[in-house]
């Protein structure tokens, strides 16, 4: 009997080592499915009134909420809330975005998930 309860005890342990890392991965696998899913729309500006508009985008571990102006079918401001301690340098693409007025910019180097949070916060902002 009492070498049933080693095994039962080591296959416990063995399971509380090992359960955080397969959570962790399956989370991870499903974060890259719904980074991989983002697809951003460019938006028609002269179909927009003039107005602020606000969006959100969240893939768990990155986070974006965004307010845009637009005044004249032009883009004249984006305020950016950014949770991701990695992905600061997103942040800039905001730039880009003002810079073209439009979504079809280039994705920041090093930060590619969280610059595609943040264009899809943009878009959904102006897309409602």
């Amino acid at each position: 009997m009492k070498g049933w309860i080693k095994i039962l005890l080591i296959l416990a342990v063995l399971a509380a080592v090992i359960l955080p890392f397969v959570n962790r991965g399956i989370r991870y696998y499903q974060y890259q499915q719904q980074i991989e899913a983002i697809s951003i729309q460019d938006i028609d500006l002269s179909k927009l009134k003039d107005g602020v508009y606000a969006g959100t985008y969240d893939v768990g571990l990155i986070h974006a909420e965004v307010t845009v102006v637009i005044i004249d079918e032009a883009i004249h401001d984006i305020q950016l809330i950014h949770e991701h301690d990695r992905g600061q340098r997103a942040e800039r693409i905001i730039n880009d975005v003002l810079h073209a007025q439009s979504l079809k910019v280039d994705m920041v180097t090093g930060a590619t998930d969280s610059s595609r949070v943040i264009l899809k916060a943009i878009e959904v902002a102006l897309s409602e």
